[in-house]
């Protein structure tokens, strides 16, 4: 119980950014949300940007591969012992245990495929063929007016945006910082999200150049 609380004491002890989008000189900065644009997140890293001469790519930190795995390998087990004990028919055994473990399996096994198979996908900006977008399948063919999805052409980024949001639960509070894209029709399109500010900050700092777009950042208390 102290942990918790002081966990969330020092959440809370951080000083809560003014945000005055004035101070970026750009009146669309006036005019987007400074909402989080997707809630949760978590309280570490989960990506990290690498650099090449025509792209940039966010791709899954160890950490968070390992954290999916967790899930993922926990299921599988609890899976493959329900499976053995239903075909072992030990009387010994009590004849709920297989589907208690089988459910168990499914729920953390689906939970960790999921987590693994989103989380992994890697957040790519190729000047090469001018697109963001998420996922191992390349660049979109085709761009509808439906709303940007995980997808944007590279020309219609105005902006980057950092905001902050407080996640709370009943293990733990945190901050996680999120990373966006701003659109020149003031849409916003979620990039990353994760617990680690100053890495976040860094490889935003890193896409902002390589873009040729301001950043604007949101999670320093001195706007």
């Amino acid at each position: 119980m102290f942990n918790k609380l002081a966990t969330a004491l020092k959440a809370l002890a951080e000083p809560a950014p003014t945000i005055d989008p004035a101070t970026f000189g750009d009146p669309l900065a006036l005019d987007v949300s400074w909402e989080p644009l997707k809630r949760g997140g978590t309280n570490f890293a989960t990506h990290r940007l690498s650099v090449s001469l025509q792209r940039c790519a966010f791709r899954a930190t160890w950490g968070a591969i390992i954290f999916y795995l967790i899930f993922l390998v926990s299921g599988l087990a609890a899976s493959g012992v329900g499976v053995y004990l239903l075909m072992d028919g030990d009387d010994a055994t009590p004849w709920f245990a297989p589907l208690v473990l089988l459910a168990f399996g499914a729920l953390f096994g689906g939970v960790g495929g999921a987590l693994f198979f989103f989380g992994t996908r890697p957040v790519v900006f190729d000047r090469q063929f001018g697109w963001f977008y998420k996922g191992h399948g390349g660049p979109p063919m085709a761009y509808t007016d439906d709303g940007p999805g995980d997808a944007a052409r590279l020309v219609d980024i105005h902006a980057l945006q950092i905001v902050r949001e407080y996640v709370s639960s009943n293990d733990s509070s945190y901050y996680s910082y999120e990373l966006n894209l701003v659109l020149g029709d003031g849409k916003r399109v979620a990039v990353v999200d994760h617990g680690n500010r100053q890495r976040l900050r860094d490889d935003a700092a890193q896409l902002a150049e390589f873009l040729d777009v301001p950043l604007w950042d949101a999670t320093t208390p001195a706007l």
